[in-house]
């Protein structure tokens, strides 16, 4: 995953509901946002002659409050913010727990003191493991970035968490510990976060969480479903046994360790856990009777109700352009994990490049 180094433009888990189900949000088309936003976050990019589907669409895209600037994906936070010219990058330091960021520097009197506009309380939940910043230098302006991993796969509405003044009763958000839930005890302790996308797993960033096995052929169930949207439209669901994908997403944010490649004529999905540190896992894979538009393909997760088998499932959305109408006889071949040749396990930890094999 190529993380955002470009500061967002001026605007102008799994998600849970009752009872812990996952919630389809609308996937909105990136092509219709600020092009700087979009190199920034990489949704989608070329690839020889695929489209790879990169990170998946948070609404809204980007925001202000007040002097900070913030840009989301799902499963990232960017937060920018205006450096004065006497401030010395050196002096800088970023901190942050689960649910708060405190960045600070010397005052006069030599003690650190930290900045009010960006020592608050973050509205939803984060990960330590993959958090950085930089400093962005374009032209004569310098922005600290805040690069965040966002706990739960989720749009969120606003930044900050309101807090009644006067008071710090109930500000920490309630955080649900379960099987599925990865975060280690230290993510409530205050992290000081590494600068300039280190070099995750060295002592430089030791943001390294625990191993985790993940089961190809447990997490995906070899189903998938078709729906045709319109003349010219489809959507495929690849369908999900749904502990398994929470536990994939409590090792890492979905969008950093799945991936779809589109071509002409062709879908495959990627679970992205390097083998041979040069090929990724692919547990999906159809051929398509009508040439698809590669770029206009968006993506989502949701939940799908189907009758073969009988259920609801977490489901991975892909939706395709068609160049010509498409029909119930779309899909000319698929093939799932069992026969893709998947390993029966794989042994991963989580870095900001993807789930390396241990």
């Amino acid at each position: 995953v190529r993380a955002p180094h470009q500061r967002p433009p001026r605007s102008a888990g799994l998600q849970h509901g009752p009872g812990g189900a996952l919630l389809g949000l609308p996937f909105e088309d990136p092509s219709g946002h600020d092009d700087e936003l979009a190199d920034c976050f990489d949704y989608g990019n070329w690839a020889g002659s695929v489209f790879r589907l990169a990170r998946f669409l948070a609404t809204p895209v980007a925001a202000s409050d007040g002097p900070v600037e913030w840009a989301q994906s799902m499963g990232k936070v960017v937060i920018s913010y205006d450096l004065p010219d006497d401030c010395d990058i050196k002096d800088i330091t970023v901190e942050m727990n689960r649910w708060q960021i405190k960045v600070s520097s010397p005052g006069p009197s030599g003690k650190r003191e930290p900045w009010p506009d960006m020592t608050r309380d973050l509205r939803h939940t984060v990960r330590s493991l993959n958090s950085y910043w930089f400093v962005d230098e374009t032209d004569d302006q310098r922005a600290l970035s805040i690069i965040l991993t966002k706990q739960d796969h989720t749009s969120w509405r606003e930044l900050w968490k309101p807090t009644p003044a006067g008071t710090v009763i109930f500000r920490r958000s309630p955080f649900i510990h379960s099987s599925a839930t990865y975060a280690t005890s230290g993510d409530d302790r205050w992290t000081t976060l590494p600068r300039d996308t280190p070099k995750w797993g060295t002592t430089q960033a030791p943001n390294v969480e625990k191993p985790y096995t993940c089961f190809p052929a447990k997490l995906c169930i070899g189903a998938h479903d078709l729906e045709l949207e319109g003349e010219f439209g489809a959507a495929i669901y690849l369908l999900f046994d749904h502990y398994h994908l929470q536990q994939l997403h409590g090792f890492m944010p979905l969008e950093e360790i799945l991936m779809a490649e589109i071509s002409e004529r062709q879908v495959k999905v990627y679970l992205k856990f390097l083998l041979h540190s040069k090929e990724y896992v692919q547990i999906f894979e159809a051929a398509l009777e009508t040439d698809c538009i590669p770029e206009q393909s968006t993506w989502a997760m949701t939940w799908r109700r189907t009758q073969s088998p009988v259920g609801d499932f977490p489901a991975l959305q892909l939706r395709l352009a068609l160049q010509q109408p498409g029909g119930t006889a779309l899909l000319r071949r698929v093939r799932h994990v069992a026969e893709l040749g998947a390993p029966e396990q794989i042994i991963g930890t989580s870095t900001e490049l993807a789930g390396n094999v241990a």
